[in-house]
């Protein structure tokens, strides 16, 4: 695992479905574009989210890194969709210059390429047919 990347998960529901998740954080992280990524570090918790409930999760840009926190009360796949949108999130920001609209085009892209990424690790990570 990169040395970049720093976890704390706390609901998980198996030792595999965790290290599905941890490789999967890998390589989305990977698939990001790196130009702006250089020393830069990921960090995501999974906890409860206080608020609204439709409050998924949640990414920020801080200066030296990207803190992402995803919702811990939500089924395992679902949290593996939060964290795609997410990842799209810093995808897109990699791509702009201006951060004016969460979810405009370029973060279509973005999403289509880390859901593509993921569905792609899953049918290798768990030796699915394509």
């Amino acid at each position: 695992m990169n040395e970049d990347l720093r976890m704390r998960i706390d609901h998980s529901p198996t030792p595999t479905v965790e290290q599905f998740f941890i490789e999967l954080i890998d390589v989305l992280w990977k698939a990001c574009r790196d130009t702006d990524k250089a020393g830069r570090t990921l960090c995501v918790e999974i906890q409860e989210i206080d608020g609204d409930e439709d409050d998924t999760g949640y990414v920020c840009d801080l200066e030296d890194e990207f803190y992402m926190c995803l919702e811990a009360r939500v089924d395992f796949g679902t949290r593996c969709d939060y964290l795609v949108h997410e990842m799209a999130h810093i995808d897109c920001w990699e791509r702009t210059v201006k951060r004016e609209e969460d979810h405009c085009m370029i973060w279509g892209v973005s999403y289509a390429k880390m859901y593509r990424t993921y569905l792609n690790f899953y049918n290798k990570f768990w030796e699915c047919d394509e």
